[in-house]
C-alpha cells in the first residue's frame, strides 16, 4: 500500500479487507504515507521482488476470467494458475492442481484454437499458444497417473 500511495497519480486505493484491524491498518498507512517518501533502496527492493515473481511466472494471467466461458470447457485461468504453480512452487504441486482441474474441466489439449478467449483478454495473452505449451508439459502420463491415484478422473 505504501508503494501505491507513493504514486502521485493515485488518489484512491481499494484494498480487500476482512477485519476491523485491516481497515484500521490501511487507514493508518494512507494517513502516514506521502508521495515520494519511498527511498531508492525501497524502490530497488520492490523491483527485485517483481523480477523474482516474474521469473517464475510463465503466463501473466490475472484470473479476470474475461476469456470465459470456453466453448471447449477449459478452465483457462485455472489451467494457467496450475501451470504457473508448477514453476513458482514446485512441479508436483502444479501437476496436482492441474489433475484436480481436469477432473472437472477439459484439459488444455482440448483447445480447438477458435480464439474466442483471446479477443476478450485484457492482458493480450496468446492464450491458444500458452494452452498448447501447457498441454505439451502437463497433459502427459504424469497427470493421468496422478489423477487416477488421487481418484480424480471420472473415466
Amino acid at each position: 500500500l505504501r508503494w501505491l500511495w507513493d504514486q502521485k497519480e493515485v488518489t484512491v486505493v481499494l484494498s480487500g479487507m476482512n477485519t476491523d484491524e485491516m481497515v484500521r491498518d490501511n487507514i493508518q498507512t494512507a494517513c502516514d504515507t506521502q508521495v515520494g517518501e519511498l527511498t531508492q533502496a525501497d524502490r530497488d527492493m520492490l523491483a527485485e521482488v517483481v523480477r523474482h515473481i516474474n521469473s517464475s511466472m510463465k503466463v501473466g494471467c490475472t484470473a479476470c476470467n474475461y476469456c470465459m466461458p470456453c466453448p471447449q470447457n477449459i478452465n483457462i485461468s485455472g489451467t494457467f494458475a496450475a501451470y504457473n504453480k508448477r514453476y513458482a512452487k514446485n512441479k508436483a504441486a502444479g501437476l496436482k492442481d492441474y489433475a484436480r482441474l481436469t477432473a472437472q474441466y477439459a484439459p488444455a489439449s482440448a483447445c480447438i484454437g477458435c480464439g474466442k478467449c483471446e479477443s476478450h483478454c485484457p492482458q493480450s495473452i496468446s492464450i491458444r499458444a500458452q494452452l498448447q505449451k501447457v498441454s505439451e508439459e502437463m497433459d502427459g502420463t504424469a497427470v493421468r497417473i496422478l489423477g487416477k491415484t488421487m481418484g480424480l478422473f471420472k473415466k
